[in-house]
């Protein structure tokens, strides 16, 4: 039997062997280069591939379930529509890989380079990632529902549709990150790095983004009820349409020369909010000034547009001021 070059034909090794696994394995045993190895539908499952250079190969739709790939070469190789689900792929190098449609669910991905990687519409639920380096990843319309990626480098990568309900992202790096309409209800972005992130319109819902780095990220429309902020810095986002009912906002805040403060951009008007005052726009007044408030002195303001916003105004003092100074 023989192995082939993808793109040449030509031979890279051969042996007298029943199976295109055993064939693959006397290769390695051999010292041969599998590099650009033609593996297409192969089946590999539960194979030892540790250390295996199989950078370029293709392994579409290959089967490599429950395979040990650690540490393995498969920089820029092609595993669209690949199983490898229960695969040990930790440390393994798949930057620049095309694992579009791929399976990879509870797969062991921690500290992998996926840098680059094409993962579209991937299978990643319960996948473990933690620590692993996903920068500039595409991974749009993925679902890593349950996924463990605590720690991980996801810095520019584009997660847009993405379903990572409940999946793990505590002190992940997520600056950059396009995560606009991905569903992340009840995920844990505890510490996490948001800074830039474009989040509109997605689903936050019971998520936990208590300490998390929002600093300029993008909220608009995004669904944030019943989720916790609280210590999050939230300074110069964009959270106009955001739905914050319900939502835990203690504390979070700003510094402004050794300040607590409270900063939102995106709505009708700027709001800085500090421990005793709050500004709308440029007004600025105590949090018990604001609360009795005539219709009048609100529509000598700004005329409709002060009156319609007051309501806001005062959902949002509810909600982030409730035991401070004058609200008692």
């Amino acid at each position: 039997m023989d192995l082939l070059n993808r793109f040449t034909g030509a031979i890279i090794f051969s042996a007298d062997v029943e199976t295109v696994k055993e064939l693959v394995l006397a290769a390695i045993a051999a010292g041969a280069n599998l590099r650009d190895a033609d593996l297409s539908g192969a089946d590999l499952s539960d194979a030892h591939l540790r250390d295996a250079d199989l950078s370029g190969a293709n392994l579409s739709d290959a089967d490599l379930s429950g395979a040990n790939l650690r540490d393995a070469d498969l920089s820029g190789a092609d595993l669209r529509y690949a199983h490898l689900s229960s695969a040990h792929l930790s440390s393994a190098d798949l930057s620049g890989a095309n694992l579009s449609d791929a399976d990879l669910s509870d797969a062991n991905l921690r500290d992998a380079d996926l840098s680059g990687a094409d993962l579209r519409y991937a299978h990643l639920s319960s996948a473990h990632l933690s620590s692993a380096d996903l920068s500039g990843a595409n991974l749009r319309d993925a679902n890593l529902r349950d996924a463990d990626l605590s720690g991980a480098n996801l810095s520019d990568a584009d997660l847009s549709g993405a379903n990572l309900r409940s999946a793990h992202l505590s002190s992940a790096d997520l600056s950059g990150a396009n995560l606009r309409d991905a569903n992340l209800r009840d995920a844990d972005l505890s510490g996490a790095n948001l800074r830039d992130a474009n989040l509109s319109g997605a689903n936050l819902r019971d998520a936990d983004l208590s300490g998390a780095d929002l600093r300029y990220a993008h909220l608009s429309s995004a669904h944030l009820s019943s989720a916790d902020l609280s210590g999050a810095n939230l300074s110069d986002a964009n959270l106009r349409d955001a739905d914050l009912r319900y939502a835990n906002l203690r504390d979070t805040s700003a510094k402004i020369n050794g300040h607590s403060v409270i900063q939102i951009n995106g709505l009708a008007y700027p709001i800085l909010i500090t421990d005793t005052h709050l500004r709308a726009g440029s007004q600025v007044h105590t949090f018990a000034k604001w609360r009795v408030m005539s219709g009048e002195e609100i529509a000598a303001m700004d005329g409709k547009r002060a009156t319609e916003f007051y309501p806001v105004l005062m959902s949002i003092i509810d909600l982030l001021c409730k035991d401070r100074e004058g609200l008692k």
